[in-house]
């Protein structure tokens, strides 16, 4: 069931597609204005119909081989990402789906900005949540160490442990900013 405002932003997304399909909206106000939707829905409930709306054949077709097409992947990642983060939180299976998807956006955003370390850390970042629901160990522990001291590898860190210990992903158990306990 859609509350209204997951209802409004998709009256809102749909209007935005209408107008990039039209030429009636740059490719870069489009992305603005969708991140701002994003924004706007703190429980990232906007994520799944960005992720629709990116994902459609003639938004796709207007970004690809323009100076956007990274911030469209990067987009597009973000958002897949957050509907596996909903789809984990509500211990459902398609959350791996979505981190898969959003690990194949991240990668496609990289190759395109090569010289963009920070990039690479997003993308390892996916990676890792995505080896994490894939139950692989060896490649969550060397994405882990890819990453840089922060919030992001401490929770690839806790991810690692949690795994190592049970064996199964149990994503609200392990997902944490903080440091866990060995």
């Amino acid at each position: 069931m859609e509350g209204p405002g997951r209802s409004n932003n998709k009256i809102a997304q749909n209007r935005l597609e209408e107008r990039l399909l039209s030429g009636g909206i740059t490719t870069s106000a489009f992305l603005d204005d969708l991140r701002r939707l994003e924004l706007e829905s703190p429980t990232r409930d906007a994520a799944a119909a960005d992720a629709g709306t990116l994902g459609g054949e003639g938004v796709r077709a207007r970004f690809v081989n323009t100076p956007q097409y990274f911030d469209y992947c990067n987009l597009l990642s973000l958002s897949l990402f957050h509907c596996g983060q909903l789809e984990a939180a509500m211990a459902r299976e398609r959350a791996l789906d979505y981190f898969s998807q959003a690990h194949r956006w991240a990668s496609e955003a990289e190759a395109l900005s090569a010289a963009d370390t920070d990039y690479a850390q997003w993308t390892s970042y996916v990676g890792a949540t995505e080896a994490y629901f894939r139950r692989d160990e060896q490649t969550l522990r060397e994405l882990v160490e890819r990453l840089e001291v922060g919030d992001n590898r401490t929770i690839t860190e806790n991810l690692l442990r949690g795994l190592s210990r049970r064996g199964e992903p149990d994503y609200e158990a392990d997902y944490s900013r903080f440091p866990q306990a060995e």
